[in-house]
């Protein structure tokens, strides 16, 4: 065996490294820059307050939020309201997940199936689900089971109909070259149909946390009984508690954040196998 041919697996190797570190130094780049628009808005923020510029009964300010976040999560026990709308949104969003998906596959497979049920979803996707909350609290009552529901009608729609289009949009010479190589239904189903999915299942999650989240929200300031975020802001809203009322909105766009973030990191990791898909 020459040298050459021994050298060759490192060669490849440091092909992929180049690609490896300039990801990695976009990515750092991307959160610097990020970070640094946060930072630069609390400066902003703090020295208006601070100087009388902004009227700090209306705006508050970053150090008093903190304050006030302390607080409350030693004295009002605040984890229990983030746990509270954690707890809701996880049980709406699986159960949005875990119909949504096979209704949309069924629906994006079976033609007629799909001829049947598209016009009602697309009207019901755009029907705002919050109009829906009085007729929830009506049918459910005030508490956890009507802001549920909220959470699931909110994340249901999105999931199914993007799942559905991605089915219906699979190129047609991938199946007739599955059909000529003697495949049947099932197989060409599960190799062909499922793995073109992906990325319509993950832009359908990401709308169906982002709309499932809102629900949650909205649920809990109308329909609360037992505690959560929205539940905060409704009160601190009624007593004009701002403090209280951004620090509820704090954890809601970290908690947004952190789930948009997941859904991208999923979308990502289920397209390895695609070529130049994390470039």
């Amino acid at each position: 065996m020459s040298n050459s041919e021994i050298a060759q697996p490192e060669a490849q190797y440091g092909e992929v490294r180049p690609a490896a570190h300039r990801r990695a130094r976009q990515s750092i780049e991307q959160r610097v820059w990020s970070m640094s628009g946060i930072i630069a808005i609390l400066l902003l923020w703090q020295l208006g307050a601070s100087s009388g510029l902004l009227p700090a009964r209306f705006v508050s300010s970053p150090v008093a939020v903190m304050k006030t976040a302390v607080t409350m999560t030693l004295e009002d026990n605040l984890l229990r309201d983030v746990g509270v709308t954690l707890t809701e949104l996880f049980i709406g969003m699986t159960i949005a997940i875990a119909l949504g998906i096979p209704v949309g596959l069924l629906a994006g497979w079976y033609r007629r199936l799909r001829y049947a049920v598209d016009p009602y979803l697309a009207a019901l996707y755009a029907t705002p689900s919050l109009a829906l909350l009085p007729l929830l609290v009506l049918w459910f009552g005030i508490g956890v089971k009507s802001t549920v529901v909220l959470v699931i009608i909110s994340a249901f729609f999105p999931i199914v109909i993007n799942i559905m289009q991605g089915v219906a949009t699979v190129e047609a010479s991938y199946l007739r070259m599955g059909k000529s190589f003697g495949a049947g239904q099932i197989r060409i189903f599960r190799t062909i149909v499922l793995p073109s999915t992906i990325p319509f299942l993950a832009s359908g999650l990401q709308l169906g946390v982002a709309r499932g989240l809102i629900g949650v929200i909205v649920g809990e300031m109308y329909a609360a009984s037992s505690g959560g975020l929205g539940y905060i802001i409704s009160v601190a809203g009624s007593t004009l508690a701002v403090d209280e009322m951004f620090v509820a909105v704090t954890i809601i766009t970290a908690l947004g954040i952190l789930l948009l973030g997941s859904a991208r990191a999923f979308e990502q990791r289920m397209q390895r196998w695609k070529p130049g898909a994390l470039e």
